[in-house]
């Protein structure tokens, strides 16, 4: 018997915030050392609610001092929406204290698309955060768009949410967003799926491995596959950063009948149109001795955030007798030239 519970988003601060550094202690003149910085403070949410302002400095935190965002933010996910929190922060160079009731992240909301948050079962303790958007429905006299083509967008190694971090700073973050919009304009339904132990999803990272990556894309497009709105015959892969030798994994087995993926009969008479896969690393690319269009697809099994990882992918590689020529692969060479032959591909 599966998970049956509802994944609760994940807490929230309602905050925009970064660590203090050095410049921006002297830049506002403040006696304080080190914390986390309150650069902006959403309205009617949790900070705001708790009395905090911009400039504030959070220092503790139920008694635990907190010198950086990283270990704040650690803090925070072992909570939960409606939690309470303790905190101490210092305003003009005065240390005060205010409880702090978490909210519950937003969700992404955007003109262009409609945005469906749902769940898949990885095991029987683990139940991992999907977000699927396909553009909002244009009606006319004659018909309503009702099919999009769709692209499954897969992170890379990181502990980086799929979503976009309404209190970062870091305009990397906003990196899938945009791919997602970008797309969406486009006429593409998109597919995020979020890790183990990132974001809303359950579980702990460091125990993410590639066989994990490769379930989580099975049992998010058979469930996927049953809403009205996507077109069966044009579903695409883009994998990033280190995702890109799951989908070369992925690939193989797919070419080998699936022998060792265990999935409906439905999922296994479908493949992806095309996957597009980043450049690897330079120590992993084409030598000499390689056609420009061969790709190395034999990868031992790795847990993805393994440090030995790249190095142990490396010893492994059967440099010549495994590589295979693939039409449904492709090279990214740049976000513009992905967006550009996807377009293309969509006609």
């Amino acid at each position: 018997m599966g998970l049956s519970q509802t994944l609760d988003r994940s807490p929230f601060v309602g905050a925009e915030l970064g660590t203090l550094t050095e410049p921006v202690r002297v830049a506002y003149k403040m006696k304080v050392e080190e914390g986390i910085i309150i650069y902006k403070v959403f309205p009617n949410l949790a900070a705001d609610k708790a009395g905090l302002q911009e400039k504030d400095v959070i220092i503790a935190v139920d008694s635990t001092h907190l010198h950086n965002l990283k270990e704040f933010k650690e803090f925070v996910q072992t909570k939960k929406g409606n939690d309470t929190l303790s905190l101490f922060f210092v305003r003009n160079d005065t240390v005060r204290n205010t409880s702090l009731i978490l909210s519950f992240l937003p969700r992404e909301n955007n003109f262009y698309f409609e945005t469906m948050y749902d769940q898949i079962e990885l095991d029987s303790q683990t139940n991992l955060r999907t977000i699927f958007t396909f553009p909002r429905r244009i009606e006319n006299n004659e018909q309503t768009i009702t099919q999009f083509p769709l692209v499954v967008l897969l992170n890379s190694a990181s502990n980086q949410s799929i979503e976009r971090e309404l209190y970062s700073k870091n305009k990397s973050n906003y990196q899938f967003y945009d791919w997602v919009e970008k797309l969406t304009k486009d006429g593409f339904a998109t597919l995020r799926i979020e890790k183990k132990g990132v974001g809303d999803s359950e579980g702990k990272l460091e125990n993410w491995t590639f066989e994990d990556e490769q379930k989580s894309i099975i049992e998010a497009l058979k469930k996927i596959r049953k809403q009205g709105v996507i077109n069966q015959n044009q579903i695409y892969l883009v994998a990033l950063g280190s995702s890109s030798f799951v989908a070369l994994e992925y690939r193989k087995k797919i070419l080998n009948s699936l022998d060792s993926i265990d999935t409906s009969s439905s999922f296994s008479k479908t493949d992806f149109q095309t996957i597009f896969i980043e450049k690897l690393p330079a120590k992993l690319q084409k030598t000499n001795y390689q056609n420009t269009d061969s790709l190395l697809t034999f990868f031992p099994p790795l847990h993805f955030f393994d440090k030995t990882y790249v190095k142990d992918i490396l010893s492994h590689l059967q440099r010549y007798n495994t590589m295979f020529r693939d039409e449904k692969l492709f090279w990214i060479e740049s976000e513009d030239d992905i967006l550009r032959v996807l377009k293309e591909l969509k006609r």
